[in-house]
């Protein structure tokens, strides 16, 4: 089998860079870059950016658009929930295996037909205005998500409780 070099008849765009006109856009593209990769960081803000680590009381996450929705009970996308998932507290959260493990519980008492799951919240939880955190508040959160005015989309998981 012979393999046979095809060229073109006609150039359809010529253009020539000179090797100063090449490295004048190939650093501006660069720079561009590296302004895009970093708008994200903080870099740019008063005092700085380059803080790392833990020590101070900012959390930034960076979002693909606008929150949509957060309200626990109907939100049905990704972005409101990374900023709940960031913001609220379970009575359990998965560990780097993706285990359960106590979040806002301390623990749980399961009935020998392990039908009746009774939590013990741990000491000490408060709400953003220091009003302390009850077992209502979660009661209430799921109940909310069952009911028809809600139109929660998904009622199902909370269903059986």
């Amino acid at each position: 089998m012979a393999i046979r070099r095809v060229r073109p008849s006609k150039r359809i765009v010529e253009a020539q860079l000179s090797r100063g006109d090449f490295l004048k856009l190939g650093g501006a593209g660069l720079v561009g870059a590296t302004l895009l990769g970093t708008t994200g960081c903080g870099v740019f803000q008063q005092g700085g950016g380059g803080e790392q680590g833990g020590g101070g009381t900012t959390f930034s996450l960076n979002l693909t658009g606008e929150i949509p929705d957060l309200d626990s009970a109907t939100t049905s996308d990704t972005i409101s929930f990374d900023v709940l998932t960031n913001v609220m507290e379970g009575l359990y959260r998965l560990d780097i295996n993706n285990k359960p493990i106590p979040a806002a519980a301390e623990g749980v008492e399961i009935s020998n037909g392990e039908l009746t799951y009774t939590f013990t919240l741990r000491d000490g939880l408060k709400w953003s205005n220091g009003d302390p955190v009850t077992s209502h508040d979660y009661s209430y959160a799921w109940f909310r998500a069952l009911e028809p005015e809600t139109a929660s989309t998904y009622a199902y998981i909370v269903y059986f409780i």
